[in-house]
């Protein structure tokens, strides 16, 4: 949670009149309300709205005696604005509990006053009114109210509007309507809303009358470049925070707030931007501009501290980064002060956490476990179990922040038993998110943080007497993506009906409870958290009843590991290889900060009825080089043998230690780099590799296996077949694949029955999309998406977004986009058929997909997710098998292939596991059948099956073995039953 400026709204609307006098019945109360006016209005407009607050409260006693309920039972216009005027005192002094209602009966008055029947245009008041009380829902986190109010006032506004261009009460509201789809995760409505503001006021305040600019042009540039930075956009952020300031000085040259906030959000933009020089520059002018506008001590200080304070932090100053921490906490400890916030302000635990890291790169291992352990405290009390019985984001931080401490005490138990808390608080909140919250946010929050596991993986290594429950905790988070998505289709479906209505006022209760726990006690905030509360529990319930699917999707949170071991078959293995960030200590020098953050590579072997196994693979950067250099030895045709021997002692030989005898069938997850590993041609010696003794396949997770293992088998149905291959990409981002054309002629002449085959201008995605429902089968030799590096820099970015990249969890960023936008199929004239495209499909039919010419360059395969995310989205649409090349593949060769594949798929029909080994074997130990297979002189010839001899003895080495290149590229992902 970053202190830092939040989105600037317009002020609300003030209404200046006198009091309407009623004649000569009630003469006294007349005099009193229009001397009350005249000190209130004073007040108001000398900018003392707390001194103004009592006199409009007796001006409102007044003006409800001069127009009593009994003889006004629809109200009056004069008791409408006085209850508007006092809302907008309450609301912009920060008072919402006592504004909502004032606001609510204005409408109330107002919408009884000017019925549509009556007035079809409506009235300017009714709007103003309109307007203000959906500012403060949006202040009060009730966003789908606020955003119908807004919609309502805009066009209301129109409707009243002489002006082409508009009118600034539009404009402003606009502004708002941008802020609140902001919240509510619409990131590109807001940009809309927003520009359309900009725009407006633009024309209406142009340079040629308005030289320096105006204040609502400010506000909104303000507001733009927040949005823009908080989606990884550093440098149009800047743009816009440079125009704001630039105004700003225009508009005030001797400074004001507005300024001081635009230098803020200036320092925020050249601090991600890695300009640490320049954002010191904005924020100390930002504080001197505070200090000449603000007395000693103004709350107005504490952001600017803290983000002073977090610049010197980063940048290695920890004692005067620990000065300016200190100062923005003394600041909010007296603004946030019992007994009003008894339990404190997220705020002030956010400062106190950070101050607990600081210390603790001091360090200084006792005041950081003091600072984060009252940190820890608060949020416990900030967010009780009464109110939050699954936990909060912020106390799961706490204990991962504590977890850190006792490892640098060398504190291993106390370390992982903290760093469970993390994890398992974690779990039980995803679970809840992912019906509560947003797409967005759920992607957001736990995708952002790079590795929720570190410090539980650093404390158990080498400690298997706590391998069990270790892997226990991590399971759920190897699934965290899919299970999201998962919810994404589920509400997809819920699309149109009452349950969307119930998923979105579900989500809307959660950011209100937010709201309403850091607001000072009171009867009014108890009685909304009450509500919340009950209508939260209401809702979930009728949200079960109504989507079966969901109880399903839900129940896989309670299978773990055990299950899977139960559900193995005999034989067979599952090893999860696992990247995480392992933080090592000099044990000469306990309470210091780590002497090193090294990435490590560890394995987790699920067998059947058998206790998990943990082996350390090492440092991921020996490993990750190895598997470079021998990738491109492959794809060079150059390979010697060593390169492929160093990769299989980093990552295959220690595994193989810990396998059991008899394991014929092993089941691989892998992270990272790990994932570009050709598995089946890692060397045994004399020439064999393990594809003869085994038969590899991938899967998403230990999840996936799971669920495949225990689903029902699927039912055999009519042979159908899409081929899709030589497509006419038209670009030159996309080379034409000629070879392809023989690929789709073989598999097509060993087809045993009714295909389609696509190709050229008919290979458009719209067209593949209404096929692929339809059919078995689905060979898709075509270009592949891969925007890895892309995707990866936003994880990055929202990362580094946080307040200090450690211990917070800001919601916002651009890994709310979902990761499967970032992968694809290229199609005809260069367009693409993305993942989030796919996953609209019903794939339930499709028993097997092949994606054949799907090829990254080793530039871009960032951290192994390209080809996953493309496999997972056809996992996810309902399709089980899916084969896909790890590199692109000789034509001939991949005809050949794919030619026994299918044959043994098809025809001698084997499973999918079983014939891609079949095929894979063939090829490798017969180079001679290549043209054969492939059909380069017709039909490919089956008629010659070579009968396989996968036991041949060890010691016996095999002569003129196909290269790896040509054979070892595709790989299942799936259970391939």
């Amino acid at each position: 949670m970053n202190i830092r400026n939040l989105r600037l709204l317009p002020l609300l609307a003030f209404c200046f009149a006198t009091v309407l006098a009623r004649g000569e019945d009630k003469p006294d109360l007349n005099a009193e309300a229009a001397r009350v006016t005249k000190e209130g209005y004073s007040l108001y407009q000398a900018g003392k709205l707390r001194d103004a607050i009592p006199v409009f409260e007796q001006l409102l006693v007044v003006t409800r005696k001069l127009f009593p309920e009994s003889e006004f039972r629809d109200g009056h216009p004069e008791l409408a604005r006085i209850l508007n005027n006092l809302g907008t005192l309450y609301q912009q002094t920060g008072q919402l509990a006592k504004a909502l209602p004032m606001l609510e009966e204005s409408l109330t008055i107002r919408r009884k006053l000017y019925p549509v029947a009556k007035y079809p245009n409506s009235t300017a008041d009714l709007a103003v009114t309109l307007s203000n009380l959906g500012a403060s829902y949006y202040y009060g986190q009730e966003f789908e109210k606020a955003r119908g109010l807004l919609v309502e006032a805009i066009s209301m506004r129109r409707k009243q509007s002489k002006e082409v261009n508009g009118n600034p009460g539009i404009a402003a509201d606009l502004n708002t309507l941008g802020s609140i789809h902001k919240e509510l995760g619409n990131y590109e409505q807001a940009r809309t809303h927003y520009e359309n503001s900009l725009r407006m006021f633009r024309t209406l305040f142009p340079k040629e009358k308005f030289p320096n600019g105006r204040m609502e042009i400010v506000n909104i540039l303000n507001n733009i470049g927040l949005l823009v930075w908080e989606n990884g956009h550093y440098e149009p952020a800047r743009g816009h925070f440079e125009e704001a300031v630039a105004m700003s000085r225009l508009l005030s040259p001797n400074g004001s707030p507005l300024m001081a906030t635009s230098l803020n959000n200036l320092g925020l933009a050249f601090n991600s931007l890695r300009n640490a020089k320049e954002a010191m520059k904005c924020f100390q002018e930002a504080l001197a501009i505070e200090k000449a506008l603000y007395p000693q001590g103004h709350p107005k200080f504490a952001a600017t501290f803290h983000n002073i304070g977090h610049l010197l932090h980063l940048t290695g100053d920890l004692e005067k980064g620990k000065e300016y921490y200190t100062q923005a906490l003394d600041i909010l400890r007296n603004v946030y002060r019992p007994p009003q916030f008894p339990n404190g302000h997220p705020a002030i635990a956010t400062l106190l956490n950070n101050l607990g890291y600081l210390a603790q790169d001091a360090g200084d291992l006792p005041e950081s476990k003091r600072r984060l352990t009252e940190a820890m405290e608060m949020y416990r009390k900030l967010y009780p179990a009464d109110r939050y019985p699954d936990g909060h984001p912020l106390i799961a931080v706490a204990h991962n922040n504590l977890a850190g401490v006792y490892l640098q005490e060398g504190q291993f138990d106390e370390a992982h038993a903290s760093a469970l808390q993390n994890l398992r608080m974690r779990r039980v909140l995803f679970e809840r998110l992912l019906v509560s919250a947003s797409q967005a946010e759920a992607l957001a929050i736990f995708q952002s943080d790079p590795g929720p596991a570190n410090a539980m993986l650093t404390a158990s290594s080498n400690r298997p007497e706590v391998t069990t429950e270790s892997y226990r905790a991590l399971w759920p988070f190897r699934s965290m993506v899919t299970r999201m998505l998962e919810y994404r289709l589920l509400a997809q479906r819920a699309a149109g009906t009452q349950q969307e209505r119930k998923l979105v006022e579900l989500r809307e209760n959660r950011k209100q409870t937010e709201y309403w726990l850091q607001q000072p006690a009171g009867a009014e905030r108890d009685r909304r958290l009450t509500k919340l509360n009950e209508d939260n529990e209401r809702l979930e319930r009728e949200i079960a009843m109504a989507l079966p699917a969901l109880d399903r999707v839900r129940g896989h949170k309670s299978l773990g590991p055990d299950d899977l071991s139960k559900a193995l078959p005999e034989n067979t293995v599952f090893v999860d290889l696992v990247a995480y960030v392992r933080m090592e200590f000099d044990p000469a020098i306990k309470g210091k900060p780590a002497t090193k953050k090294v990435s490590h590579y560890a394995a987790f072997m699920v067998s059947r009825n058998a206790t998990i196994q943990r082996i350390e693979l090492g440092p991921a950067d020996r490993c990750d080089a190895a598997i470079l250099e021998w990738r491109k030895r492959i794809d060079a045709g150059k390979e010697d043998g060593e390169a492929a021997a160093r990769v299989r002692d980093f990552v295959w030989t220690p595994i193989a230690r810990a396998m059991a005898k008899g394991v014929n069938t092993v089941y691989l997850a892998a992270d990272g780099d790990l994932a570009r590993i050709p598995w089946a041609a890692l060397p045994k010696g004399n020439g064999r590799v393990l594809l003869e003794d085994l038969a590899i396949a991938m899967v998403p997770h230990g999840a996936y296996l799971l669920d495949q293992l225990r689903a029902a088998p699927r039912t055999a149905s009519e042979f159908s077949a899409l081929i899709v291959g030589d497509v006419n990409y038209a670009s030159m981002q996309w080379p034409e694949l000629p070879g392809t054309r023989q690929e789709l002629n073989a598999i097509g002449l060993v087809s045993p029955g009714k295909h389609e085959q696509v190709s050229k201008e008919a290979a458009s995605p719209e067209r593949i999309k209404q096929i692929l429902p339809a059919v078995r089968f689905a060979h898709l030799a075509t270009h592949g998406q891969f925007q890895a590096e892309e995707f990866a820099s936003e994880q990055k970015r929202a990362y580094e977004s946080r307040a200090t990249g450690r211990g917070s969890m800001d919601q916002r960023g651009a890994a709310a986009k979902n990761p499967l936008g970032y992968v694809g199929l290229v199609l005809r004239g260069g367009e693409t058929m993305s993942g989030l495209s796919i996953i609209d499909l019903n794939l339930d039919r499709l028993y097997l997909v092949t994606l054949s010419a799907c090829e990254t360059g080793l530039g871009q395969f960032t951290g192994g997710k390209g080809v996953e995310n493309l496999q997972l989205a056809f996992h996810l649409a309902g399709c089980p098998n899916v084969v896909a090349s790890l590199w692109k593949v000789n034509d001939a060769a991949t005809a050949a292939l794919m030619a026994k594949f299918y044959h043994e798929l098809w025809m001698n029909k084997q499973t999918p596991l079983e014939a891609l080994r079949s095929a894979q074997l063939t090829i490798y130990r017969h180079p001679e059948r290549i043209a054969a297979l492939a059909g380069d002189r017709g039909k490919p010839d089956l008629t010659k099956t070579i009968e396989l001899q996968p036991d041949l003895a060890p010691t016996v080495k095999r002569k003129h073995t196909t290269p790896t290149k040509l054979w070892a590229a595709f790989v299942l992902n799936g259970v391939g039953r």
